[in-house]
């Protein structure tokens, strides 16, 4: 865990959203499923060799790329 993250619902996007001193650093769909989706914010670099190394890690299409 984060020390000071906060996690929080969000009615206007319908997630779970995660929070580190006042910047967002994930989502999660509100809805549990099989096939549940997270996002997380990640370096690039860090990014690109997790997607290579976990066939689980896909590209955050719906999200800024410049973060």
């Amino acid at each position: 865990s984060l020390p000071h993250a906060k996690v929080y619902y969000r009615n206007d996007w319908d997630v779970y959203y995660f929070d580190l001193q006042g910047k967002m650093f994930g989502l999660m769909s509100s809805t549990i499923s099989e096939n549940s989706i997270i996002t997380l914010k990640g370096e690039p670099e860090s990014n690109i060799s997790l997607r290579e190394m976990y066939s689980d890690v896909t590209f955050g299409y719906h999200v800024n790329k410049r973060h």
